[in-house]
């Protein structure tokens, strides 16, 4: 069986990466869009998406393997209508990923927003968005 946290992850890239919403707003590297998981290199692009660690919490003890998946996602903009940016890029993120995403392996019941905002950063040129979102897993086999 396949990791839930490792398909969320996947799944949201490709929902993401898909997203006409996305891609009109940010940045376009050689390599595509400016989305990237924990730990990976970049560029100091704006605006632009990181992924955070999920973090899994195991539901139950019934029968089969259930836990709720929940998903960082860290939107950065910068410039004078920053806030503006990476809002409305949080907003595109909300309305991409809060939905059942496909998974291999696993079959999602619930899914839901838990928290957008703006966190600020000591730049003061740079906007800052986090936004959380959770889903529950069941294993499908």
């Amino acid at each position: 069986m396949t990791s839930p946290t490792v398909e969320i992850q996947i799944a949201a890239d490709a929902a993401l990466v898909a997203s006409a919403d996305v891609l009109a707003i940010v940045f376009a590297t050689a390599d595509g869009p400016a989305i990237y998981a924990r730990g990976q290199d970049f560029d100091a692009v704006y605006p632009r998406i990181t992924f955070g660690a999920p973090e899994r919490v195991p539901r139950g003890r019934g029968c089969g393997v259930s836990a709720d998946i929940i998903l960082t996602v860290h939107c950065w903009a910068q410039g004078p209508d920053c806030t503006l940016k990476a809002g409305a890029l949080a907003d595109a993120v909300i309305k991409e990923l809060v939905r059942p995403l496909p998974l291999n392996g696993w079959r999602v019941s619930s899914w839901e927003e838990v928290r957008s905002r703006p966190v600020g950063d000591p730049d003061p040129t740079v906007e800052h968005f986090v936004t959380e979102i959770r889903w529950t897993v069941h294993g499908a086999g």
